[in-house]
């Protein structure tokens, strides 16, 4: 099924150590799996990531990923996001970016490493547009082109 054309990515997928009930082996196993599969079938990988990144990073570069890399709901660090990009993967960001701790350093995380999302957000994207327009100190035309462009170059989608 993932090799349909319609089907454009595989995830959201990846390792989550705070579940408490979780097997990190069976996840890891189930992972790799993934990854082989997005390769495999030339899809972008969708990066569920809860206290794991380092594992991952180290997953994906064991794994030798090949496809784009996007890091789902990104809630991190600065210096996780650098090494993140520094792979060449890409970040999401949603109500994070209402954040102090998150909007302190996307001034120096360049647009064409982020995509913008609501996932389970209470705020609309217009309004997570908004703030990264803001945050960015750029019209919210220019980001919601950067935006395009990224799905473009990431998916393969022609939007309009």
């Amino acid at each position: 099924m993932a090799a349909y054309k319609n089907f454009i990515a595989i995830g959201e997928c990846g390792l989550d150590s705070v579940k408490a009930s979780s097997n990190m082996h069976l996840q890891e196993q189930v992972f790799e799996t993934q990854i082989n599969l997005a390769n495999k079938i030339e899809k972008p990988l969708i990066i569920h990531s809860v206290k794991t990144t380092d594992h991952i990073l180290h997953l994906l570069k064991k794994n030798k990923v090949w496809v784009p890399v996007i890091f789902h709901g990104f809630n991190g660090s600065f210096e996780m996001a650098k090494q993140i990009i520094k792979n060449g993967h890409f970040l999401t960001f949603g109500e994070s970016v209402t954040r102090e701790k998150i909007r302190a350093y996307l001034p120096n995380i360049s647009l064409e490493h982020i995509f913008l999302e609501t996932d389970s957000s209470q705020k609309s994207i217009a309004e997570i547009y908004s703030s990264m327009a803001i945050i960015k100190n750029i019209p919210e035309e220019d980001l919601k082109v950067q935006m395009q462009q990224n799905l473009q170059k990431v998916f393969n989608i022609e939007l309009f």
